[in-house]
């Protein structure tokens, strides 16, 4: 019996109204897109080589040269660290400042 109901169809009409909506929508959801776009093409482009990529490198240094003793590199991982959060900070603060 429960099969019967999801075979039955339902004629929809549209109304004048409800295409002019879904228009409305599309050029607002595309406009939307454009404008995501253009503000992470200005401010979020990504860093050439990396945010902290010579802080990153020393950390992979490290560990090369300190097989199983990866504590002796934590002074680079804090650095490497501190080097990742500031650079979130500025760009969180170029967002804020864009909007």
């Amino acid at each position: 019996m429960g099969s019967a109901a999801s075979h039955q169809t339902r004629d929809v009409t549209f109304h004048p109204d409800d295409i002019v909506n879904e228009q409305l929508f599309n050029e607002a959801a595309e406009e939307y897109t454009r404008t995501v776009e253009r503000l992470e093409n200005k401010y979020m482009r990504p860093t050439p080589g990396g945010c902290c990529a010579a802080a990153e490198q020393r950390v992979e240094d490290c560990y090369k040269q300190n097989p199983g003793r990866i504590l002796l590199c934590s002074k680079l991982v804090s650095e490497y660290d501190r080097c990742v959060q500031n650079f979130l900070v500025t760009m969180s603060r170029k967002v804020s400042n864009a909007a």
